[in-house]
């Protein structure tokens, strides 16, 4: 376990590998700026802000991790994608400053999704989800690839579907209800299968 607030605002900081970490407390590694390499196969736990900060942290995968704090990557500028295959949810502003992600790696079940996943940030290209070929009826997904959800801008007006859910409203995996944020409509998303 490495505990809340433990490599703080190391800037200088540059990798980490801890194999046998299953829980990576809050605000770990906020502020480490330097930090570009994390290597957490283990963990099953990243607790809110753990990463906040870390501007030059390029991509992130954690196999094992079923819950990803609040604000877990905000200010990630550098990240282009994350593998989050075992997510069950995925706090609020979790990649809130993340204008680079190009993909995120998610598994079979949709996982729960906080409000305002990205905050207000504009992404220059479409964020790609990654979803098990057999889940897409799970995510909603009408058609792939290519799929996006910003149809829904012309009148003010969106669908219920797990994609804007991801874009901003947030969703409860529990209870299947949207949590009624807002879309943030410079995401576009595009899904693929794997």
């Amino acid at each position: 376990s490495i505990g809340a607030n433990a490599f703080e605002g190391c800037s200088r900081l540059a990798s980490v590998d801890l194999m046998a970490a299953r829980s990576i407390g809050n605000s770990a590694f906020k502020g480490c700026a330097g930090l570009a390499s994390a290597t957490l196969p283990a963990a099953e736990s990243i607790g809110d802000n753990a990463f906040e900060g870390c501007s030059r942290l390029a991509s992130v995968n954690l196999p094992a991790a079923r819950s990803i704090g609040d604000s877990a990557f905000k200010g990630c500028a550098g990240l282009a994608s994350a593998s989050l295959a075992a997510a069950e949810s995925i706090g609020a502003n979790a990649f809130e400053g993340c204008s680079r992600l190009a993909s995120v790696t998610l598994g079979a079940a949709p996982p729960a999704v906080g409000i305002t996943l990205f905050g207000s940030i504009s992404v220059s290209q479409p964020v790609t989800v990654k979803i098990p070929s057999s889940a897409k009826s799970d995510y909603g997904v009408p058609n792939l690839p290519g799929t996006n959800f910003d149809n829904e801008l012309a009148n003010g007006v969106y669908p219920d579907n797990w994609g804007n859910a991801f874009r901003g409203i947030g969703w409860d995996r529990t209870t299947g209800d949207y949590r009624g944020g807002t879309v943030n409509s410079h995401i576009s998303l595009a899904f693929e299968t794997y």
